[in-house]
């Protein structure tokens, strides 16, 4: 038989050997696509029509489709629809198994109850905070010069968020409450002075607000390291694994960095870091492990 030929003995017609190959490789893509998926992997999403963080629920889930696909491994997302609930009720729910995969911003509690993957898929944009201030404020805060006059104000912040032993730990003077709605109120009546937001929330929630009683502070940011991670169940070892080593491929051929700047770069740009008083804190309650050193996975305005 001919070397680039294969010969059918029932009609002797004789195959080009590129027609076999190619033959081959779609029954071979068809008996790929006929099986299950290695991995379902469901995810929560918030069924809130007018979700004001969509772009960065969305966001989320394209950095996890986009770690699978960089896995090499089959999978299907399936979304689990849930109502706005709590960071603990959050927690809570992760560690029942209501789903596989959720994001979080990380704390030690946190990564006692379940396995996070160590790479910042916002690179520590939730640590870069701007502040929502009453209408009339903007004066008192450009005219404030050093962090001390900044910690003797009135700070909203979540009872049960991660940031909050941040900044107590720095003596900040702060107004607790369960909900940022809840803040946004305590603000507008004057029982606190401003409500930080990251950069990737308060755009969002800016859109929603009426009015000019409350607005975006123009003159100061202030920063610390901190992270927002994928966490699995701790007995999920082999998603992890691989949700691990699919992050590490984008993050080495451009294409994490490329879908973040893409998401995020107007954003970033809305924010004028450039004309604002930065002031930068420290984080002692990091968990270990946190890839701090990883200079190529937290945003920086250097």
């Amino acid at each position: 038989m001919n070397r680039d030929s294969a010969r059918s003995h029932k009609s002797g017609y004789v195959w080009p050997l590129n027609s076999v190959l190619a033959l081959l490789w779609a029954l071979s893509c068809l008996a790929h696509a006929n099986q299950e998926p290695r991995y379902t992997i469901r995810f929560p999403t918030y069924n809130e029509p007018d979700y004001p963080h969509q772009f960065v629920q969305d966001y989320r889930q394209d950095v996890l489709k986009l770690a699978m696909e960089k896995s090499g491994e089959s999978f299907e997302l399936v979304k689990i629809g849930q109502d706005v609930i709590t960071s603990s009720r959050n927690v809570r729910n992760m560690a029942r198994g209501l789903y596989d995969v959720n994001w979080m911003h990380t704390s030690k509690e946190r990564e006692s109850l379940a396995l996070p993957i160590r790479i910042p898929i916002h690179k520590g944009l939730i640590g870069w905070r701007l502040f929502f201030i009453r209408g009339g404020d903007q004066q008192l805060f450009s005219e404030i010069d050093e962090l001390e006059k900044l910690k003797s104000l009135r700070l909203g912040q979540g009872s049960d968020w991660p940031d909050t032993p941040i900044l107590y730990a720095h003596q900040f003077n702060i107004v607790e409450s369960t909900s940022p709605i809840n803040l946004l109120n305590m603000l507008r009546g004057n029982r606190l002075d401003y409500f930080p937001r990251s950069i990737i929330e308060i755009w969002g929630e800016e859109h929603y607000l009426s009015g000019e009683d409350v607005v975006v502070d123009q003159h100061i940011a202030l920063v610390y390291p901190t992270a927002f991670y994928m966490f699995v169940d701790k007995k999920n070892r082999e998603l992890a694994k691989v949700l691990e080593t699919g992050l590490e491929r984008a993050i080495a051929d451009g294409s994490f960095d490329a879908l973040f700047n893409k998401t995020f770069a107007e954003t970033i740009a809305k924010a004028q870091f450039e004309k604002r008083k930065i002031y930068r804190i420290d984080n002692s309650f990091l968990p270990k492990g946190t890839p701090v050193e990883r200079r190529e996975l937290w945003f920086d305005v250097k």
